[in-house]
């Protein structure tokens, strides 16, 4: 069966050591309605769990959207190499509203199909319930493909040694 939205899985390959790269996934973590200064822009924090070898996380974003990934991932060591495998995919919670959506909507494009199944006639404008339908897939796909390449791009910097990472411990918050 094809998935209404694939998951995004993805293997980041780091030259941090295993608690190096769990320090820096601990330390852009926030609690769930911390404010975060500079949070009007785009923040590079999560929130959500990390534990030894495992981490189930969603990105901090200024506003409100119902289509973020659940990310997760495990760490890896390989003779002094960390490979930490991800899989970003929508959460449990928007794939049953979308389900529920999408069936519902496409419930009242059923009618002009039995019309047009036993008249052998489509009235085009009877196939305008479908543009509903239509219009959420799309705001959740196109949603969840931007979000996950940002969670994908925060990750891949998170875990990479080269690149310079700014934590929650250099910026001011409350919560």
């Amino acid at each position: 069966m094809v998935p209404l939205i694939s998951d995004k899985t993805l293997t980041i390959d780091s030259p941090l050591t295993r608690e190096k790269a769990l320090r820096r996934l601990r330390a852009n973590l926030i609690r769930p309605g911390s404010f975060v200064a500079g949070a009007n822009q785009e923040p590079e924090y999560f929130q959500g769990t990390v534990w030894d070898y495992e981490f189930q996380l969603s990105r901090v974003t200024w506003y409100p959207a119902w289509f973020l990934p659940a990310i997760t991932g495990r760490l890896y060591t390989h003779q002094d190499r960390l490979t930490v495998r991800v899989t970003i995919a929508l959460s449990p919670a928007a794939c049953v509203c979308t389900t529920l959506g999408l069936v519902l909507m496409s419930v009242f494009a059923l009618s002009p199909v039995a019309r047009f199944i036993s008249s052998g006639h489509l009235d085009p404008a009877s196939l305008l319930p479908l543009v509903p339908a239509a219009l959420v897939y799309l705001l959740v796909t196109i949603g969840f493909a931007i979000e996950a390449d940002l969670a994908t791009r925060y990750l891949k910097r998170l875990l990479d040694a080269e690149a310079p990472v700014t934590t929650l411990s250099t910026l001011a918050y409350s919560g």
